[in-house]
Formats: structure tokens, sequence, C-alpha cells
């Protein structure tokens, strides 16, 4: 029985990775029930197709069949991090490291479980143990930058994926990681240089296009910028990433009639339930309201704020809208807000910032808009519209007040 399960499924050994298929190590087992290569091969086969459950329990088998060395281990380890057990994975990873110190596969692997489980120093360790080992190995330098961008080591990232690039120039992604690590260190002009490359490559690519856009529009090159957002819409008209990009600088730049036209149509794309719709409406009433259309604009997010689902939006998405229409006073809305210990916080305070300086803005305080704009500029949240609104709204007082 042993030797006919092995003439089955030996020619699925190539060196000592197992590519048989699983109907074969199924077969070798039903043949040979003790043969633990066979429990070890199944569990390989299964890894392969996402079954974590059936690897491990396979895996476990052929250990206690007698197959504890270290390919085993990474089997296992393998079905433990892909059922989300980073923390199991390392230590059967580790185990596979004790028995054959040089495999390169057990600490790539155990560099990916560090690193999913937080681990980001461990992991960084573990994929320099690798290069160290294989000095070309380009998998290992991209996931050693994306533990070191995780990490915030932005300089040796910013290396990583420099380096990673020099070797294989097709690689789209190293371009979008290399770009946001160069905009977060303030080279915009490096970054923008990575998502041109990037573009070059994969000029189907939206969201190089829209990032592109926003680099530009932070370094005053508005009509660039309005080109990108644009390009974004036209690759995908369907979908709403380009439209409350383009609309909140075409309203910066005062073009309060197109900007308009861009929001109304962002519920057309929304998927159901999305909860940008809030953001929406709030730019919508914004826009009416500059447009001199007060009256109708609070009417309208009223008739919104009365149709919505109760769940539809956080507790202070909720006070915002319910500040800019009256139905809540100033105060009651900042006690609402959270503070800023948090990105999701930060998000909370830019948002209701800009609104309130927006509402002071048209009630011609312009002091105290000021503050608040500061106050959302502050939130750091270059990911938010409203934080690029406040800087052109600082940036147009100032020129009023010389």
């Amino acid at each position: 029985g042993k030797y006919r399960a092995f003439r089955l499924f030996s020619p699925s050994l190539v060196g000592q990775q197992w590519v048989g298929t699983l109907a074969d190590f199924t077969r070798a087992i039903e043949l040979a029930p003790d043969l633990a290569s066979a429990w070890a091969g199944r569990a390989r086969a299964r890894v392969d197709r996402s079954d974590h459950a059936g690897a491990l329990g396979d895996a476990d088998r052929a250990i206690a069949l007698g197959a504890a060395d270290a390919t085993v281990h990474r089997i296992r380890a393998a079905a433990l991090a892909g059922s989300g057990d980073h923390a199991g994975a390392e230590r059967d990873y580790t185990r596979a490291i004790t028995l054959a110190p040089a495999d390169r596969d057990a600490h790539f692997g155990r560099g990916r479980s560090r690193d999913g489980g937080g681990d980001h120093a461990g992991a960084i360790a573990d994929f320099t143990t690798v290069l160290g080992l294989k000095p070309d190995d380009q998998e290992a330098l991209f996931c050693r930058g994306l533990a070191r961008q995780a990490a915030g080591q932005a300089a040796a990232a910013i290396s990583d994926f420099s380096a990673y690039i020099a070797k294989d120039p097709g690689t789209v992604l190293a371009y979008y990681h290399l770009a946001e690590l160069k905009a977060g260190t303030g080279d915009r002009v490096g970054a923008i240089a990575a998502l041109d490359a990037l573009i070059a490559r994969a000029p189907w690519n939206n969201e190089a296009f829209l990032k592109r856009g926003y680099l530009k529009q932070d370094g005053g090159a508005m009509d660039d910028a309005l080109n990108d957002f644009t390009h974004t819409i036209g690759l995908q008209p369907s979908h709403i990433i380009g439209y409350p990009a383009r609309g909140a600088l075409l309203c910066d730049l005062g073009r309060l009639a197109e900007a308009l036209a861009d929001y109304r149509k962002i519920p057309d794309v929304l998927s159901p339930g999305s909860g940008f719709k809030e953001s929406t409406h709030l730019r919508i009433w914004l826009i009416r309201t500059l447009l001199g259309e007060g009256a109708a604009a609070v009417e309208e997010l009223q008739q919104y704020l009365a149709a919505r689902q109760p769940a539809a939006a956080p507790d202070w998405m909720l006070a915002v809208m319910r500040f800019v229409v009256g139905q809540l006073s100033e105060a009651d809305l900042l006690a609402t807000v959270p503070g800023q210990e948090t990105a999701r916080d930060s998000e909370s305070a830019c948002v209701a910032h800009y609104y309130i300086g927006a509402k002071h803005l048209i009630a011609g305080e312009q002091d105290v808009a000021i503050n608040h704009f500061k106050t959302c500029i502050a939130s750091g949240r270059r990911d938010i519209n409203e934080i690029r609104s406040a800087e052109a709204e600082l940036a147009r007082l100032a020129q009023l007040r010389k």
C-alpha cells in the first residue's frame, strides 16, 4: 500500500515542494493512511486552495505520524496565517526555522505573519535575513519596504522600493508605495515623478491620476490638478472616485455651478448604504448657499435629514448637518466632536471645524472663520477635501486683507 501510494504522488514531488493535486494526495491517503508525506502533501494542496481548516488538520495528522520536519511546520504555519492566526503561524514558522535555520520560506513566512500581527520590527528582521540568504530576493525586498513603511521608517522604505524598482521597473505597486512615502516626507516633486512612472506603465489606473491631482493641487497647479481629476472620472464615470475631488476644487476656485453639477452626480454613482451621501449633501448645502440659494439649500438638507436612515452616518456627521441647518448650536456640535487623538477623530474635527468656519464666513465673521479653518488644517488629514478647502479660504482671505 505505501509503495503504491508513493508511486501515485511521487511525480508531484519537485525538490521538497509538493505540487500534486488534492485528488492525488487523497488517493494516496486512502491507499496508505499512515503515510505522513501524503498527509503533508494534501495539507499543502489545501493551503493552495485556501482550505485552511482542512490543511491544518492534515498537517497535524502528518506531524502525529512522524513528519515533524521544517517543511511540515511551514505548511501548518501557512494554514494558520491564512486563517488569521498570526501568533500561531509565527510559532510554527519559528519551529521550522529551529529545524532548518537557512530555510528561506520559513523566514519569509514568519516575516509576513509578524507584519500581519503588527510586529513590524520582527518582520523587518526576518525579511533582512531572507535577503542575507538570497540577496536578489525581490519579494523579500518589497515586503521589507512595506514593513518599514508600516513602521514609519520612511527613508528606509523609500530605499527598499527604489532598489526594487531598479531591478524590476515594471511593478506598478512599487511606484504607488514610493509615491505615498515621498508625499508623506514632503517630497511632492518626487511623489509626482513616481506617479508619472506608474501612469506610464498603467494608464488605466484612476487612483494614480487622483493622487497626482491632489499633489498638483497642493503645489498650486490647479489646471493640471483639474485635468487629472477629469481624467480620473473619464476612466470610470460610474465610480465616485473623481467627482468629489474635482467638485471641491471647482468650489475652491469659485466655479460654483460646475462644482454643484459634480456633486449632483455623486448620489447616482454611490453604492447603496454608502456613508458618503452625508458629506455630499453638506457640500451641496454650502455651494447652493454661496450661490445665493441659502433658504433652498437649508430646505433640501432638512428634507434629506428627515428621510435618511438612522444608521446612515456617524453621530458627529449628523451633528454637523444639524448644525448647518440651524437645528444644533455650535457649542453642542463641538461637544459631539471627539478629540484628535486618533485618525478617525481627526476626520471629525477636520470636517466639523471646516463647516463651522464656513458658516461664520458666510455671516461675515472672518476672524472667527479663520480660527476654525486653522483648526481644520491642524488635523493633518490630507485625505479629506475639507482640509484643502480650508487652506483655499485662508489664502483667499489673506489676499483680500492685503
